[in-house]
């Protein structure tokens, strides 16, 4: 980052190193707040666990079983109450 501020937007060294250094500080701050992790601070040892879960595949003998095994939803839910829709007036 420091190189492309140097070069293209013809920037001082110095200055580029401080805004850099601005930016990560800010970064730092900022990005727990959100529940996100940089790059930089994240340790290969967990990206590895992660790709071995994604990439894990599990073998299926019994099909019934397996299905049973999971969980079930909750099924549909209402978003309005039914009582918000009777209607106990008379319609001539």
């Amino acid at each position: 980052m420091t190189g492309y501020l140097s070069e293209s937007a013809s920037a001082a060294e110095e200055q580029a190193k401080s805004w850099t250094e601005r930016g990560e500080g800010l970064l730092k701050q900022i990005l727990p707040s959100l529940n996100l992790t940089s790059a930089a601070s994240s340790t290969p040892e967990k990206e590895e666990s992660t790709e071995e879960k994604e990439g894990k595949t599990v073998l299926i003998k019994d099909v019934r079983a397996w299905k049973a095994s999971l969980p079930a939803s909750q099924g549909p839910r209402m978003v309005k109450d039914l009582t918000e829709f009777e209607d106990f007036e008379a319609k001539l």
